[in-house]
């Protein structure tokens, strides 16, 4: 994480402050045992890297009764987005001791791929950097990087961060940042244990550290990709099993796979008789 410019020099004392307003927090304060970049960001200074994660000594989500998941590869075009940010530019209204955010939409791409993403309308500058942007209801996948309002009075309302890309997916699965929970699976609506018909309808649910989607196996069948609503069709009569699991963004699988047994009674076709 660099100083600065002028320094030519990277951080070397980071803390983690949660809750922190006007020099006061209501939570402990977590010293970064670790920080990391990617290499196109600490050897070249591409801000489509602009990205860092810090490893701290304790441990929050148990603390503070949960975290924020994370999000790679999420099509921009058209997302909106809450940035969070302490600011100290404008002044005023900004002061850079408060908490602040900016309820916006995607608007441009910018550099080289993968190309950084413009938001608009937000006016936070300096002081805003590395504030998260969450969206999807829970997701960071990105961070305020820079502004071309310097430069340029008609750009000051949109900010720009990296695209969370395959460079973000690879910090936060690495030895240092540590990577993703296992995440979980659970059944929503299953068929009872017999069935009168040759189509069933399952529904999953599940959560994670990054977005989850579920894997099928129908009896020995090998698994593979299904639904969040799962329909089975042209089922034989007799004993059949489902099983499914759920996988996140980076590859982690449930520790739980689940088993759903039913059997496929149809009724007979009556014969008909001769007259």
């Amino acid at each position: 994480m660099r100083l600065g410019r002028e320094t030519q020099g990277w951080v070397t004392k980071w803390v983690f402050i949660p809750g922190y307003s006007n020099g006061t927090s209501p939570f402990k304060t977590y010293a970064a045992t670790s920080l990391s970049t990617p290499s196109g960001y600490s050897g070249e200074g591409n801000f489509s890297y602009d990205i860092g994660m810090a490893t701290v000594d304790g441990n929050p989500e148990a603390d503070l009764g949960g975290a924020r998941q994370i999000a790679f590869n999420l099509n921009p075009a058209n997302r909106k987005y809450t940035l969070y940010g302490y600011p100290a530019a404008p002044d005023p209204p900004y002061d850079g001791q408060t908490l602040v955010g900016c309820r916006s939409s995607a608007a441009a791409r910018d550099g080289t791929a993968p190309k950084t993403i413009g938001v608009l309308p937000c006016n936070m500058r300096q002081g805003a950097s590395g504030g998260g942007w969450i969206t999807g209801g829970n997701y960071l996948n990105s961070v305020t990087s820079y502004t071309y309002c310097e430069t340029d009075a008609t750009l000051c309302d949109i900010v720009w961060g990296p695209h969370f890309s395959n460079a973000a997916e690879s910090l936060y699965t690495s030895e240092a940042a540590g990577g993703s929970a296992a995440p979980t699976v659970r059944v929503r609506f299953s068929p009872p244990k017999v069935v009168r018909k040759r189509r069933v309808l399952f529904k999953w649910a599940g959560a994670g550290s990054t977005p989850v989607r579920f894997q099928c196996r129908l009896d020995r069948k090998r698994f593979g990709n299904c639904a969040a609503r799962t329909k089975v069709s042209r089922l034989k009569p007799g004993r059949h099993a489902l099983r499914v699991r759920s996988v996140d963004q980076t590859g982690h699988v449930s520790d739980k796979t689940i088993k759903k047994s039913f059997k496929v009674v149809l009724k007979k076709k009556k014969k008909k008789r001769r007259r």
